[in-house]
């Protein structure tokens, strides 16, 4: 059984552009909470680095096999890069502010590097659920969605 990706069309490209917009109005604002600049540090390494695999292998055919490895390396992968750029877009506020007090202090910025392995093992534990889901569906176990 193989599995092909599709091309990712212009709507993507557009996406990357509204998402990169709203981290530029996100810079302007006067905002503290580590909820937000972690979930916009989420959407930022989920949109680019699936744009990035999907613009490297659409329009292949992938062995069942390699779907599931992918799935479960994509993961780890979004996990991972999810703790980088929450702190770069930390220290990139920080600093883009110029205040006396930072908007996340250096030690805020550390702590959620310490979280990186617990992120990734997320990702991982999260790619290999939905590769478990992609398998049923394709032995015609989960007809939903």
């Amino acid at each position: 059984m193989t599995i092909r990706l599709p091309q990712p069309k212009t709507k993507a490209r557009f996406l990357l552009i509204g998402y990169g917009l709203g981290l530029l109005f996100w810079l302007g604002l006067e905002n503290h909470s580590t909820l937000l600049v972690a979930l916009l540090g989420f959407g930022a390494a989920l949109i680019y680095i699936t744009t990035a695999i999907m613009n490297r292998f659409h329009s292949r055919d992938l062995p069942m096999r390699l779907w599931c490895v992918g799935l479960i390396v994509w993961g780890a992968i979004i996990g991972a890069a999810s703790t980088l750029t929450t702190a770069l877009l930390m220290v990139f506020k920080s600093s883009w502010h110029g205040h006396l007090t930072p908007d996340y202090p250096p030690q805020l910025i550390l702590d959620m590097l310490t979280r990186l392995p617990i992120w990734t093992l997320s990702g991982l534990l999260i790619g290999f659920c939905c590769s478990i889901f992609i398998f049923l569906r394709q032995l015609k176990i989960v007809n939903s969605l």
